[in-house]
This record gives structure tokens, C-alpha cells and sequence, in this order.
């Protein structure tokens, strides 16, 4: 913790706007929820925002969503969702292969990379899988989407005052684009901003949706 706030006032000392990131898989452990987010990091966001920045961004829940608060002005994004999902298969380390719960023939080093993907699977505790997961299952899960934060800032201040939430899904429609971004539109849009709306909620934070098209907007 230390060594971030030293960081952030540092780049807060050279830069007009500093935007904290941090990348976290874990989840609160009593709520048991993989959208809802551990204590720990709520406590670095503080303490970014303390030290100076103006922005804190945080990935990698797999939710694929969490909610936003507003904490002394400065809006805290606890993961707006992966923009890119895996789509097209590329090369993967060597323990993709020896994964826990692979067969011999995956294990093996003449495997491809379509036998590592064809036992996935079960190395991940599907149906067929005898491994425990420990793990929300609601984290296997990709619906209803995500939403790309748009930001406006106050020009004299470098703070943000407004927020345009752009509801957004995964290409499905060609192989060569499965998994890039797209905006969503209709009742899935609806249903994206409807979702983000309930993980506001524990923080505050409310989400006013313009309709035509669906966006979602938070005013500082």
C-alpha cells in the first residue's frame, strides 16, 4: 500500500489527471458473490484517491460487472467488464496443458492447442469434471454484458463531472471478431444498465439511463 500511495503522488506531483488501476480476481468472501468486491480493495481505492488521484479503475473480477462509487468526488470503478473476451485461439504457456484435472493425451507434450481447448472444461470443474470449485459459479457466466465509462472532465480542475456508461456485448457474429466489442442495443442494453443499476446500489451511486440509444449517466 505504501509503495502505490508513493507512486500516485509522485505521478499526481507531474501529471494534471492520474488514474489508479488495479487488476484483483477476488471477491467479498461472506457475500460469496463474484460481482460483490473484497474489502481490501475499496481500501486501496481510498487511499489512491487520499494520495491524488482523480480516477480508480479496477479489472479482472471475471463478474463480468461491479458497481461505481463516488468517494470524496472522484468516481472509483470497481470493473466496468472486460472489453475483450478470448475469441480467436492463441498460443498458451505450458501449464494451460498441464492444468489440474487434464487428461494424458492434453498432458502430453504432442498436445495442440485444440486438445487443451477441448478439455477445458473439465479442467475449469464443468459438468463432466470431478474437480472441486471453490469459486462463485456465477463467475463462468458473461451476461448480460459490460459498459465502456466515458468520462467528462472539468477542464480547469482535471476532475470528472460526468460519466456516459455505453452498454456493450462480444461479437458472435463472425470467427475472426468473436470476442471484440460491440455495443449492445434493445432489451440487452436495457438489461446491462438495469444490472449495473442494482451493483450501484450498496455504494449510492445512482445511474439515470437516456433511452435512444440506452446510455447510462452518473453526474458528479
Amino acid at each position: 500500500m505504501a509503495g502505490n500511495v508513493s507512486s500516485i503522488q509522485l505521478a499526481g506531483a507531474t501529471a494534471d489527471l492520474v488514474i489508479a488501476h488495479l487488476h484483483v480476481q477476488a471477491w467479498d468472501g461472506e457475500a460469496g458473490l463474484m460481482s460483490t468486491t473484497p474489502a481490501f480493495v475499496r481500501e486501496f481505492a481510498c487511499a489512491a484517491i487520499s494520495a491524488g488521484a482523480g480516477i480508480v479503475l479496477v479489472q479482472g473480477s471475471h463478474a463480468p460487472m461491479r458497481g461505481i462509487e463516488v468517494h470524496e468526488g472522484v468516481p472509483i470503478f470497481y470493473d466496468p467488464g472486460p472489453l475483450f473476451r478470448l475469441g480467436r485461439r492463441e498460443a498458451q504457456p505450458q501449464d494451460f496443458y498441464t492444468r489440474w484435472g487434464n487428461h494424458g493425451a492434453v498432458r502430453s507434450f504432442d498436445a495442440t492447442l485444440l486438445d487443451a481447448y477441448g478439455a477445458r472444461a473439465a479442467a475449469m470443474g464443468g459438468p463432466d469434471s470431478s474437480k472441486i470449485v471453490h469459486s462463485p459459479r456465477e463467475g463462468n457466466a458473461h451476461e448480460p454484458g459490460f459498459v465502456v465509462p466515458v468520462c467528462t472532465l472539468d477542464a480547469p480542475s482535471h476532475r470528472v463531472t460526468r460519466i456516459e456508461l455505453h452498454p456493450m456485448a462480444w461479437s458472435a457474429t463472425r470467427r475472426a471478431t468473436t470476442g471484440f466489442p460491440v455495443p449492445a442495443e434493445g432489451q440487452r442494453a436495457k438489461a446491462i444498465l438495469a444490472k449495473l443499476g442494482e451493483l450501484c446500489l450498496p455504494y449510492g451511486t445512482a445511474v439515470t439511463v437516456k433511452t435512444g440509444p440506452d446510455v447510462g449517466v452518473i453526474d458528479l
